[in-house]
């Protein structure tokens, strides 16, 4: 998916309509934050930005990434506070996840 920096990156060019703005804004050179957008594109196979106009704005695509993106990040910030005890405790001993029947120890 998604790192925070790359979603901060979507976030400011969405915002600002420019590259060298959403650089000043991330406090980022202007050609770091062109590399990471054109790092992004190749990525996902995907045009993320029109820059067909002066402003540059998200395509369909990049409108889609950015928002579920920015949802999963969400939902995992509202994880249970308990989930990472949670989680170890449910490993069995040999360090493998349960799964249905069976210990997770070749059983």
């Amino acid at each position: 998916m998604l790192t925070d920096e790359e979603l901060a990156l979507l976030e400011a060019i969405r915002q600002t309509g420019s590259l060298s703005r959403a650089a000043a804004q991330l406090g980022k050179a202007p050609s770091t934050v062109s590399y990471a957008a054109r790092q992004l594109e190749q990525r996902f196979d995907a045009l993320l930005f029109d820059r067909r106009r002066y402003r540059l704005q998200l395509t369909r695509a990049g409108l889609l990434l950015t928002e579920e993106a920015a949802r999963l990040a969400q939902d995992v910030s509202k994880k249970p506070r308990g989930w990472r005890r949670t989680c170890h405790a449910s490993r069995s001993a040999c360090g493998r996840w349960p799964t249905a029947g069976k210990t997770g120890c070749g059983s």
